[in-house]
């Protein structure tokens, strides 16, 4: 049998990837096997161990996939002119957008803190690491948008090389750092409202979809809250 390329390992390997990060969204990473995972990807159960030492390292890694993609479909959605004038602050805008009915009705592409939150608290600091990463990430995001100043690179090094000795470290900011820094505390706010929010919402939505929307409006008026208040206090 010819040894398989290089390339086609890595995407074999990305091709898991995915699809594990997407169903562990939708269905929990306990209700996931890796026969399913494999299964779906169209190779066997043995291939798995050629790119991952176990399933707490793939959960681990896939958890830190769903954080770069939503990651970078926020920062993507935050620098597009908005098509209609509007007066909401960006981290409003940011909001709108994280408590909204798609994002609470479309796992696949939802981000993993209220995803996965839940099922990462059960596992090891392997699993749990790439889930903290991916927090502070988006706590420097929000940071930044609370900021009067314009921070560029505020994710960090959420998809930096960790084996790389030359990579920033997880609190390398640009020169803007403190002025981040002033902001965490309102950030560790809205990110909490946004994700609590998010949870409850998805966890009434069959049975009481009115509740369900209640909880996305509520989340949104605390962010709105937050936002205000802390544009008032600087402007004090």
């Amino acid at each position: 049998m010819p040894r398989i390329s290089k390339e086609a390992k890595q995407l074999n390997r990305r091709k898991i990837l995915d699809t594990a990060s997407v169903m562990f969204r939708e269905q929990g990473t306990d209700q996931v096997g890796i026969d399913q995972i494999m299964n779906n990807v169209g190779l066997t159960r043995g291939g798995f161990y050629n790119h991952f030492e176990s399933k707490e390292s793939l959960i681990g890694e896939a958890c830190r996939s769903a954080f770069t993609a939503t990651l970078d479909e926020i920062k993507q959605f935050l620098a597009q002119t908005p098509d209609t004038p509007t007066t909401l602050s960006p981290l409003e805008r940011f909001a709108e957008r994280y408590l909204s009915e798609y994002h609470r009705d479309v796992l696949s592409e939802a981000c993993p803190a209220p995803a996965m939150g839940a099922d990462i608290s059960r596992h090891t600091a392997t699993a749990q690491q790439p889930y903290a990463e991916g927090v502070q990430s988006y706590l420097q995001i929000i940071a930044a948008l609370l900021s009067p100043q314009p921070v560029e690179n505020a994710r960090g090094n959420h998809d930096a090389d960790s084996n790389d000795p030359e990579a920033p470290t997880s609190s390398a900011m640009t020169s803007d750092a403190s002025s981040i820094d002033d902001f965490r505390q309102p950030a560790l706010e809205a990110f909490a409202s946004m994700v609590g929010a998010m949870v409850l919402a998805r966890a009434v939505r069959a049975a009481d979809p009115a509740l369900s929307e209640e909880l996305l409006g509520a989340g949104r008026h605390s962010i709105a809250g937050i936002a205000s208040s802390t544009t008032a206090a600087e402007q004090m």
